[in-house]
């Protein structure tokens, strides 16, 4: 684990994202609500010229009550606060976000299928292989949303399996009782540039990706002081050459797709 602000690689995320854990492939940290979840994936899309797909979702439709204590874990950042406890409580949504050249670089391929065992004929599926964009990265985004119960907080160091068992059984009467203090809090996990794999973070990346009304509007500038005629290559050089422009004035590009 290295050390919190020991090197710059997080630099680049809001200051409302506060760091727990990082390493070279990953950071992880949380934040405490949706405005700040959505700031934080701008500026990672932003960092790294990329974006991420929504993959998995997973809400918890059940309330907590007093049966509860089976869906009970153990929060483990060990940030929380500048503590080195562990916390009770309830993940209430649990969000998975896949990069966009995640996936397979094919399609499938064609495959014979026994439509009927009474008939003694295949069907063919028909299907083409086009390349596509996917490259099969594994870079995610994981995001919980947590429910804590601080109030039952345990030293790490010192919580065993039996003083686990007490605590929840404490918990679970707080719960008959009604008395329980809640804090929501929504942990994220950052892949960095290590977790993408087979393809490059260049800026021409965003080429495909829909931009910003303020962006296109400063392309349309660009197109009529006649700078685009610099990039006599390509379609990317000129898109590199917007971006770059549109980057050291401070004006992101979207990454909506």
């Amino acid at each position: 684990m290295a050390a919190i602000g020991s090197t710059g690689e997080h630099l680049f995320l809001p200051e409302c994202f506060e760091v727990s854990f990082a390493d070279d492939k990953i950071i992880r940290g949380h934040v405490q609500s949706a405005r700040e979840v959505q700031e934080t994936l701008d500026a990672v899309n932003k960092e790294f010229n990329t974006a991420f797909n929504s993959w998995f979702k997973k809400i918890n439709k059940e309330k907590l009550g007093p049966d509860a204590e089976s869906r009970l874990l153990w929060y483990t950042d060990l940030q929380l606060q500048g503590t080195t406890c562990i916390v009770p409580g309830l993940v209430l949504q649990n969000d998975v976000m896949v990069c966009d050249r995640g996936g397979r670089p094919y399609n499938p391929k064609p495959t014979n299928v026994q439509k009927d065992e009474d008939h003694a004929y295949l069907r063919q599926k028909r299907s083409r292989l086009q390349l596509t964009k996917k490259t099969g990265c594994e870079a995610k985004v994981k995001i919980k949303t947590w429910t804590l119960f601080e109030d039952f907080s345990m030293e790490k160091a010192t919580a065993t399996k039996w003083k686990k068992a007490v605590k929840m059984k404490e918990i679970k009467e707080a719960l008959k009782a009604g008395d329980m203090r809640e804090t929501t809090v929504i942990q994220m996990e950052i892949p960095l540039a290590a977790s993408h794999t087979n393809h490059t973070l260049a800026v021409e990346n965003c080429i495909s990706r829909t931009i910003s009304r303020e962006v296109r509007s400063k392309v349309e500038e660009l197109v009529q002081a006649g700078r685009l005629g610099e990039c006599t290559h390509s379609q990317e050089d000129a898109a590199a050459l917007c971006a770059r422009t549109i980057s050291a004035e401070g004006t992101a590009p979207s990454q909506r797709r």
